[in-house]
């Protein structure tokens, strides 16, 4: 039922877009003329409707501010139209031969801006088809589970998928709808979705400096800020499908498999798959996790808590119960590819609980031995982020050198017990 409803709200790959009058503000190069915020539209003809009251002569113009003419002449126009006082709209087209960035309506004369409608002359996107992919997949991987679980005894592994599919669609629900939803850092993370896939489009992988930041400068987000994670959404973006469903399918992928792998860790932990599912589903709807994923946008900790629940079962694992170091291995690659402060907090966690076994002797040398073994794979495996990681911060770029006040960032041991 969520699906259709889903789907029902976003079978449209065409652009459709309106620009209220409110919407309108001084222009930067004329006073005396009103423009749009900025648009980004694809590569395809889009007809622009525009409502307007003049009383005297005006005119209607779509510019790109974030570039220049073959003359070096700045926001060049791309289309414009005289308004006619005796209407109250007029209509013109613009044809892109690549996705564009920085177009806006500007309105100049003796003219008052109404609502401006933009509409795409024909698909831009292939949402639909990749909704519809997406199906096909979910329902040919319950049919291979439903086979593969005919004659298992215990706890089915089909039933387990279907119920962190579920959580992670009730925990997905904030992002099912027909426009983004606001989050403190979602216009940067988009803005890192969309360099690598701009990246990608210019030649180069890995993507290191971020194309698109800044207005087209660069940024050296990738070297900084792990981001391999973020290649999934923007194969979506090279593939056709729209920035909005882009960023939606990605944020039910990663609910649904944080619920999976948090039931496998603990499962694998625990030897318990009731136990492991309880962990699972409680972990993913958790509503700190949730507030970090909607209220805050925060990407890249949200990405790095998929892998705590690895790093917990797995330290656990190496140190006390003579396994694998697989899951340890995988949890810290993982958070050193998505969030560097994620990653600091976990090898914290994990030195206090190895010496807290130490000085209880639930350990071993040998057990010691291979927690080391696991840190040296992860580095080994993760060294083509390492190294220009390394190189960058050597670098006087003004990052780690900047002082901070720490009365402006802490507590002191008083106020944590302060009454509030």
């Amino acid at each position: 039922v969520l699906l259709l409803i889903y789907f029902g709200a976003n079978q449209d790959d065409y652009y459709n877009s309106a620009i209220l009058a409110n919407e309108f503000t001084a222009a930067a190069d004329d006073a005396s003329a009103v423009q749009s915020d900025r648009l980004m539209l694809e590569k395809g003809s889009y007809t622009f409707t525009v409502s307007y009251t003049a009383t005297g002569e005006a005119t209607a113009e779509i510019i790109n501010d974030l570039t220049a003419d073959g003359q070096g002449n700045p926001s060049p126009v791309l289309a414009s139209v005289a308004l006619d006082p005796n209407q109250t709209e007029a209509t013109f087209t613009l044809t892109l031969d690549q996705t564009t960035r920085g177009i806006r309506v500007v309105l100049r004369g003796q003219v008052t801006a109404g609502v401006t409608q933009v509409l795409s002359d024909q698909p831009v996107w292939s949402d639909t088809a990749f909704y519809l992919l997406c199906i096909v997949l979910a329902a040919g991987v319950f049919v291979w589970l439903a086979r593969r679980d005919r004659n298992t005894k215990g706890f089915p592994e089909g039933l387990a998928l279907a119920v962190c599919l579920i959580a992670g669609g009730v925990a997905s629900l904030p992002v099912m709808r027909d426009f983004f939803v606001y989050g403190h850092d979602l216009a940067f993370h988009l803005t890192r979705i969309e360099s690598i896939k701009d990246g990608l489009l210019s030649g180069r992988f890995p993507v290191r400096i971020d194309p698109t930041f800044l207005n087209g400068y660069g940024y050296a987000s990738s070297v900084m800020y792990g981001d391999l994670l973020l290649y999934i959404p923007a194969l979506f973006r090279l593939c056709g499908v729209s920035m909005m469903v882009s960023w939606q399918a990605f944020i039910v992928l990663l609910n649904v498999t944080t619920a999976y792998l948090t039931y496998r860790a603990v499962k694998a932990w625990t030897g318990k798959a009731e136990v492991g599912l309880i962990a699972g589903v409680t972990y993913t709807l958790g509503i700190y996790r949730l507030m970090t994923l909607f209220t805050r946008a925060a990407a890249g900790e949200a990405l790095a808590m998929l892998f705590y629940p690895l790093v917990i079962a797995g330290i656990v694992q190496v140190v006390t119960q003579n396994k694998g170091t697989k899951w340890l291995v995988i949890g810290m690659t993982g958070m050193l590819q998505t969030h560097l402060i994620s990653l600091q907090i976990a090898a914290i966690g994990c030195a206090l609980y190895t010496l807290l076994c130490v000085v209880l002797r639930k350990t071993s040398w040998r057990a010691i031995g291979r927690l080391c073994a696991a840190a040296g794979i992860t580095i080994l495996i993760n060294l083509w982020f390492l190294v220009p990681l390394l190189t960058f911060s050597g670098l006087d770029l003004d990052i780690f050198q900047q002082e901070k006040q720490i009365w402006l960032y802490a507590a002191y041991l008083p106020q944590l017990f302060a009454s509030f």
